[in-house]
């Protein structure tokens, strides 16, 4: 796992502050009973709806935290991917959405009773995960054709998860795989719905002060971006034309030659706590792209 922990990902690192605080908290108060009131375990008896919210994040127990925190601390790569605002407009509607399908069951089933904590949005993200994010990594070990990398013990923690409380769990998270498939379907138009960033980042900088930051400093990037763009293209246009005026040998060793990585993009990009060499290195293998730079550095 990388150093740069959840860098560029700040709904994730939301979503896993939130889930250890509560769980902290319902292990703190006697666990069991704790469960039972925020839990929607009993909920249809008293119509006490409100469980529905208080039991989405919070775990019955710590190695359960360790393996979902595990689990969101992978999955932050489908952030970085997708963007902020899609990936966590992504999870509040498998989160909604998920809830709904897990009352209905609930109804329908009485025997059903879902289990505390995030899986089903887990199951939801695992599934973007398998379909977006390629396996890069060498593989660990090849059992027949399976090759084992660090995708394979992500989805293992999942269904460890998904099968720990029996058909239970099961049924959480397959409500969770359900709204994934609906989701990433060609002909869903829930792909269009966007949370809107300031909102979006306001919540997530009150569980994470330095995550919107980190999305100021991205659309600070591609505002500066599309300005040295311009101004590049404007400067290629006039090199252009040097070279046919001086000769064809002139205009090719001009547009053979690269130029430096500008001071500018060097002092943004090590605004995010990135050194001179390593930003000056990834810009030179960017040809001086500014944003794709940044999302390589945050990608690491």
């Amino acid at each position: 796992m990388s150093s740069a922990g959840f860098a560029g990902a700040p709904v994730s690192k939301s979503l896993a502050i939130v889930t250890a605080v509560s769980t902290l908290v319902v292990l703190q108060n006697n666990s069991q009973d704790t469960a039972a009131l925020i839990g929607i375990r009993v909920f249809g008896d008293d119509g006490q709806w409100w469980r529905l919210l208080t039991s989405m994040f919070p775990l019955g127990s710590v190695w359960e935290l360790i393996l979902c925190l595990n689990i969101i601390r992978v999955f932050r790569i489908l952030e970085r991917h997708l963007g902020s605002a899609k990936f966590g407009s992504f999870l509040f509607l498998a989160a909604l959405l998920s809830k709904s399908i897990e009352l209905a069951l609930c109804v329908e089933f009485p025997f059903f009773r879902p289990p505390l904590g995030p899986l089903p949005i887990l199951s939801a993200v695992g599934v973007a995960y398998y379909g977006y994010i390629p396996s890069t990594a060498p593989a660990y070990l090849t059992v027949g054709n399976v090759r084992v990398t660090g995708k394979f013990f992500a989805y293992a923690a999942v269904l460890v998860l998904a099968f720990h409380d029996t058909y239970n769990s099961a049924m959480s998270a397959g409500c969770g795989v359900v709204v994934a498939l609906l989701y990433w379907s060609h002909l869903s138009p829930l792909q269009s719905f966007r949370i809107p960033g300031r909102q979006l980042f306001a919540i997530c900088g009150a569980a994470f002060p330095g995550g919107n930051q980190i999305e100021a400093r991205r659309a600070q990037i591609t505002r500066i971006q599309n300005i040295v763009g311009r101004r590049r293209q404007a400067d290629r246009m006039l090199a252009g034309v040097a070279g046919a005026d001086a000769g064809p040998a002139t205009g090719l060793r001009q547009r053979m030659e690269i130029p430096a990585p500008s001071e500018e993009d060097i002092t943004l990009l090590m605004g995010l706590g990135f050194d001179r060499e390593t930003v000056v290195r990834v810009l030179r293998s960017t040809g001086n792209n500014t944003e794709a730079a940044a999302n390589r550095l945050l990608g690491h």
